[in-house]
């Protein structure tokens, strides 16, 4: 089995945040004993160990969201599943308000060199009350690898530079991952390069323990996941059903702040179909109600924020006039992307001004120079570079998900900017990312972008640096030299890393290897008597810090 490619991850997978834009036995420690359900139409956590748990009588914050089709770890990674896992799970590490890496089952980490970590973990347990220990992680690792599994976030191991995982999730089941027990309690990672953002990444689902009894019974562990987070599973759950969450007390306290709730996420095949349904204290707002939704008294319960991701032109950088930055610069100061979000997306998304989404840590606001629009300064760009040969530029796109709305709006500003023809040629999602693989396209063609980690370099790094980088046909020895800083900085998101950022930020601004067009948004509506709903730069909410009102 082949790793999942990033362009089919970021075209398939997380487009699902886009398109919306049983009970747990509750322990008060690492105690063992089994999971026990409650019997009802509507379970809630029983107790255990002489533990007092809270009663049914919880307020429950009812959530609207589209179907998932998984909600093992291994397999969380878009908007909709994250909200879930995250309280679901929980990985070595977490995420402040700020994005920032704290600790969550490791209580602490060392590194001497940010190639070998030593994480120190905090005694806990799953919601089954097995224990989590250091070989609890050690076989989520492996199973995450695993060729067989298939695993929708295998990628996430090859990003962070695991040693072996490439080689094991491509099918060499003889090389080991680089995760080692040292004790119980101590777990050391290995890594093939320094990575400073190692604890960052690992913050994701995707790498949180796996209990031996879902390793045992992996169909019950699809039907109700035994995860180690805040929140327990209350009962199983198929596709298409409700998903019930309960409060889960870990390290034998309460739930953060004394606040407890229980949470109903209510599936739906849409987002229209959602919002209509006037029972949900939170519920995407599809884009085409975003215009009279601001107009009403309810815009003052409307939550948005931009997301970290971009929809941007690539080159066949190899391609004449396209190999002259020149004209790349030029192609990107003709676009008026206020008018284009304007008139093709009513303010739904954002013009995108930079190569790294705003909110993420090290990034700096309007990175990109020829962000700006100066139709000007473009043609004087491209008499210097000598012009388009016959005329002609071909534009391609794949043709779903409205994307030829937007591109021939940009097409018409190219053509109106230089007088030029603009060709579109487009495909269906599968064939059309063969091409861009392959290198087909004679001209401009469409891809996007979306960070799986809240750092600037969720975007730099694999779109322009290394040898898998997406941008094919790209290489800056001075970005590479700058990146290698930003991965053995002991602090990656402070004030040094922010000006090694701007520096790679410059130079991709000169070279231009792609054009940002527009960044996604998301826009959630919540009920009067929910209150604190805040949005990661993902665009899932942070459900663990809503407070709710009866």
């Amino acid at each position: 089995m082949a790793l999942p490619h990033r362009l089919v991850k970021n075209e398939i997978l997380f487009s699902l945040v886009l398109a919306v834009s049983g009970c747990g036995a509750v322990m008060t420690g690492p105690a063992q004993t089994d999971f026990v359900p409650v019997a009802g139409d509507d379970p809630v956590p029983t107790v255990l160990s002489g533990a007092t748990v809270a009663p049914a009588s919880l307020p429950v914050v009812r959530v609207g969201t589209l179907t998932p089709e998984s909600l093992d770890s291994v397999n969380i990674v878009d908007g909709p599943t994250l909200e879930i896992g995250r309280l679901l799970y929980e990985s070595l590490t977490g995420l402040d308000t700020d994005g920032r890496p704290v600790p969550a089952a490791a209580e602490s980490w060392t590194t001497d060199d940010h190639v070998e970590w030593t994480f120190t973990l905090r005694s806990g347990s799953f919601h089954n009350g097995e224990p989590v220990t250091a070989e609890s992680f050690v076989a989520a690792f492996a199973h995450l690898g695993d060729p067989s599994v298939e695993a929708g976030g295998a990628y996430l191991g090859v990003d962070a530079g695991i040693d072996g995982f490439v080689a094991y999730a491509t099918g060499d089941a003889d090389r080991i991952i680089g995760i080692e027990t040292v004790d119980s309690s101590t777990l050391r990672i290995r890594l093939t390069a320094p990575n400073s953002l190692l604890p960052l990444m690992l913050a994701h689902p995707a790498f949180a323990p796996r209990p031996a009894a879902a390793i045992a019974d992996p169909s019950a562990h699809r039907q109700r996941p035994i995860g180690n987070g805040p929140y327990a599973m209350a009962a199983s759950w198929t596709e298409g059903s409700t998903i019930e969450l309960a409060p889960f007390p870990r390290f034998g306290q309460p739930h953060p702040d004394g606040d407890e709730y229980r949470f109903r996420f209510v599936t739906f095949q849409s987002l229209e179909e959602m919002y209509v349904d006037r029972s949900l204290d939170i519920t995407y707002v599809p884009a085409s109600e975003l215009g009279s939704l601001r107009r009403r008294s309810e815009r003052e319960r409307l939550v948005e924020a931009p997301v970290a991701s971009y929809n941007y032109i690539a080159f066949p950088l190899d391609v004449a006039p396209f190999d002259d930055p020149r004209i790349r610069r030029a192609l990107s100061l003709a676009i008026d992307r206020v008018a284009l979000v304007a008139e093709v997306f009513d303010t739904s998304k954002l013009p995108a001004t930079g190569f790294a989404p705003s909110g993420s840590l090290a990034s700096s606001p309007d990175d990109c120079i020829y962000c700006a629009h100066d139709v000007l300064e473009a043609r004087k760009l491209v008499r210097a570079a000598g012009g388009f040969p016959d005329g002609v530029v071909e534009l391609a796109f794949n043709d779903d998900r409205n994307h030829a709305d937007w591109v021939q709006v940009l097409g018409q500003q190219w053509t109106d900017a230089f007088g030029i023809e603009v060709r579109f040629v487009s495909d269906g999602t599968i064939p059309y990312l063969d091409a861009a693989r392959a290198g087909a396209f004679d001209g401009p063609f469409r891809l996007r972008w979306s960070g799986d980690y809240p750092h600037a370099m969720a975007f730099i790094a694999p779109l322009f640096v290394g040898e898998n980088r997406v941008t094919k046909g790209y290489s800056n020895p001075g970005l590479v030299a700058e990146a290698e800083q930003i991965w053995t900085l002991d602090d990656p998101s402070g004030a040094e890393a922010t000006g090694v950022v701007s520096a790679m930020t410059q130079t991709l601004s000169e070279d231009m290897p792609i054009i940002p067009i527009f960044t996604d948004a998301a826009h959630r509506l919540h009920s009067d008597r929910v209150g604190d709903l805040q949005l990661r730069v993902d665009g899932s909410l942070r459900l663990e810090d809503l407070t709710v009102t009866e």
